[in-house]
């Protein structure tokens, strides 16, 4: 990006995901949690631009970010819950990194 000029914004959707976790609560061993991701898609190009008197066009690249996730906390207990987070915010970049090459 040139000169803290802001991505477009493309859309924004709802996407799914079974996130291996493998953590023992207690008594409970937890393999995997359905975590629901609001997703931003994004471009990183400028599109038409000029420099010096050049034209140019920056196509850049769709990539996309994460503004929310959740998933049924219902279905778990509060320590669950906590253990469940923990994980996925220590791991949220690669996960988003996996995301990104799945879509």
């Amino acid at each position: 990006m040139g000169f803290g000029r802001s991505p477009h914004i493309l859309k924004t959707m709802r996407y799914k995901k079974d996130i291996s976790l493998d953590i023992e609560v207690g008594d409970t061993y937890i393999d995997t949690v359905e975590v629901e991701f609001i997703l931003r898609k994004e471009n990183s190009g400028e599109g038409h631009y000029e420099f010096w008197g050049f034209t140019g066009f920056n196509k850049g690249q769709d990539y996309y970010e994460c503004d929310m996730y959740e998933w049924d906390k219902s279905l778990y207990t509060d320590e669950q819950n906590k253990e469940i987070e923990e994980y996925l915010e220590s791991r949220f970049d690669h996960i988003l990194q996996k995301i990104n090459k799945e879509l």
